[in-house]
């Protein structure tokens, strides 16, 4: 289950260390009290949103979280599709065989 995001200052402190100053992850994961795979995270979020330092002034925090957390597509749910078995003719093809009993 994932953990709690963190809050946009220190979203913008991790990449403000990495781009700005330099410092490995590891560093960075020290200063923050985070764990080097959060940072990891975090980075490679910023990195598909094409993000660089120093960020737009224009971009807020709203817009910041949209594009590290882009929304999810719409995809229907196990539950939602049709719970019936495949249709035997399709299996044996018709050939005029008859199918196995269960």
């Amino acid at each position: 289950m994932p953990g709690e995001r963190l809050s946009m200052r220190k979203i913008r402190e991790l990449l403000r260390l990495r781009w700005e100053q330099h410092l490995p992850q590891r560093v960075i994961a020290n200063s923050l009290r985070l764990s080097q795979a959060s940072v990891s995270d975090y980075l490679s979020r910023a990195r598909r949103a094409d993000l660089t330092w120093p960020l737009p002034d224009r971009l807020d925090d709203a817009q910041l979280e949209t594009l590290l957390f882009p929304p999810l597509p719409d995809v229907p749910s196990a539950n939602a599709r049709s719970r019936t078995g495949p249709r035997c003719i399709a299996i044996y093809g018709g050939s005029g065989r008859q199918a196995p009993q269960a």
